[in-house]
């Protein structure tokens, strides 16, 4: 009788031992899981970090790409342009030797030029007749009248605009855009087509970076 009491006590003292061995095993399994979720959602919140900063990092890149591109096709339509212009240039300054002068112009002298010049009635057409196009068609109009005028090339952050500059005695330089067909003005800092009162073609930030012309 004591024997099988004896074995029954030992029967329960090992159950006892078991049961807090696999409590034992689930508290820290519950542990383990509980540090493992804190870890995973670490990781997840570097993942999408990481994530989130690669993506940034490749929309900064894209825009410098189309920067660099649009840079490259303005460069392009320059330098076209303004070899056609230099050409007709030239020939003006050829012919200084046979009495040609260039006209110190007033400001209704460039009115009634514009208000004439044929330049505004071509038609835009996008990558093959633009701002570039009409502003250097109408300087070579200009040159071949005697009137010294340049083309202005305008860069906005991420896009640009070609106008013409003109030289008057009584207004200093005056400025042209023969796109809108209407005298504009222009400094840098300015919202070029909002403070002209005019619309761009497409949705662009047109604050005036800077612009180059032979006048300044």
């Amino acid at each position: 009788m004591l024997q099988a009491v004896s074995q029954n006590k030992d029967i329960v003292r090992r159950d006892r031992i078991f049961m807090y061995f696999e409590l034992s095993l689930i508290t820290i399994a519950l542990f383990g899981m509980i540090y493992l979720l804190f870890v995973l959602n670490d990781l997840n919140i570097f993942i999408n970090n990481y994530y989130n900063y690669i993506n940034s990092r490749l929309d900064d890149l894209n825009g410098r790409l189309q920067d660099l591109e649009l840079k490259y096709q303005l460069a392009l339509l320059y330098m076209n342009g303004t070899y056609e212009y230099f050409n007709c240039l030239a020939e003006k300054l050829d012919e200084l030797n046979e009495g040609f002068r260039f006209k110190e112009v007033t400001y209704d002298e460039v009115f009634r030029f514009v208000i004439n010049d044929e330049t505004k009635f071509n038609r835009y057409q996008f990558m093959r007749y633009e701002c570039s196009n009409f502003a250097f068609d109408m300087c070579k109009n200009a040159l071949k009248k005697g009137i010294m005028c340049s083309p202005v090339v305008i860069r906005f952050k991420n896009s640009g605009h070609v106008i013409v500059a003109f030289k008057t005695v009584d207004r200093g330089v005056v400025y042209y855009d023969p796109t809108a067909d209407c005298f504009v003005n222009l400094s840098v800092g300015m919202h070029y087509f909002r403070d002209n009162g005019l619309k761009s073609r497409f949705p662009i930030d047109d604050e005036v970076i800077y612009f180059v012309s032979l006048f300044n």
